[in-house]
């Protein structure tokens, strides 16, 4: 026995995957969906390439969601960058409380400052609010709005409003487990990452679980 699919089996998964349908958007009839378009056509991503970079696989995109892959790009660049930001002030946190003395993650925010930024800048927001993408004008917004303000300066770290806007945004969403807040409970989460694995573990770009759904497309068409 193997993973490898055979003939009937790949038939079975494309004819299902190809049946899909897109989200309806209100006042939209139902259309093919990008999963289905790649199922239906002998399409061979290339692993380790972003989908947005593989000319194969935009060639795929049906016409009604060609708008979304430079919006795509844009923001998986700018949600590398606040995850980086994110990280760094972690480290920079624990730095300053002699929990430890590295500097990698504060050191990889630069790297992908440099890599990033300038498809980060071009992230359009306000098409992700109108679109009703998964954004809405909330603390996340505001974070991100930030974030881009932050970019076109030359500081090394957000300053203490945007820190704070950093901060907010954990609380909401981890509460207890936060590790910005400056409380004893955030110390305490901040000795836990500085000794853990977790730490080594270093910011990338949103991937919209691309890895995935490519390698499926590629079992299905080889």
């Amino acid at each position: 026995m193997t993973f490898k699919l055979l003939p009937p089996e790949k038939k079975f998964l494309r004819n299902r995957l190809a049946a899909l349908k897109a989200p309806e958007r209100e006042g939209h009839k139902a259309r093919e969906s990008f999963l289905g378009a790649l199922a239906r056509h002998p399409v061979k991503p290339t692993a380790g390439l972003a989908l947005w970079d593989d000319a194969e696989v935009c060639a795929c995109v049906p016409a009604e969601d060609a708008e979304i892959i430079p919006l795509a790009r844009n923001i998986s660049a700018l949600g590398g960058i606040v995850r980086a930001v994110y990280l760094a002030m972690v480290e920079q946190a624990c730095a300053d409380k002699q929990y430890l003395a590295t500097r990698v993650h504060r050191e990889h925010l630069i790297a992908c400052r440099t890599r990033w930024t300038e498809q980060a800048l071009q992230a359009d927001l306000d098409a992700l609010v109108v679109h009703g993408l998964g954004l809405e004008r909330n603390a996340l917004y505001d974070l991100l709005v930030a974030t881009q303000t932050w970019l076109r300066t030359s500081a090394a770290l957000p300053n203490a409003s945007v820190k704070k806007i950093y901060t907010d945004v954990e609380y909401d969403r981890k509460f207890g487990r936060s590790r910005l807040t400056g409380t004893p409970g955030a110390s305490q989460q901040l000795r836990r990452w500085a000794r853990s694995a977790e730490r080594s573990s270093l910011a990338g770009r949103l991937h919209f679980r691309w890895p995935n759904v490519s390698r499926l497309i590629r079992d299905l068409h080889e």
